[in-house]
C-alpha cells in the first residue's frame, strides 16, 4: 500500500506542477485577485484529485470548474 500511496502523491505532485501556473493564469482572466484565483486553482485541483475516480471526462471538468467561478 506504501507504494500506492508514494504513486499517488508522485502523480498528484506533478498534475500540480505542471497545471498549476497555467491554471492560475488562466483564473487571472476572471478574477484580477491574484489571491482569489490561487485559491480557486487550489480547490480545483484538490477536488478534481479527491473525485478523479468518478469523473469521466477530466477536461471537461476543468472547463466547467473555472466556468463555475466566472463573474
Amino acid at each position: 500500500m506504501d507504494d500506492l500511496l508514494k504513486l499517488e502523491t508522485e502523480t498528484f505532485n506533478k498534475l500540480y506542477t505542471d497545471y498549476r501556473l497555467r491554471f492560475i493564469r488562466f483564473a487571472q482572466t476572471y478574477i484580477l485577485d491574484i489571491s482569489i484565483a490561487e485559491d480557486i486553482v487550489m480547490d480545483t485541483l484538490a477536488y478534481y484529485w479527491e473525485h478523479r475516480r468518478d469523473i469521466k471526462n477530466d477536461e471537461e471538468y476543468i472547463k466547467l470548474s473555472f466556468n463555475g467561478y466566472k463573474a
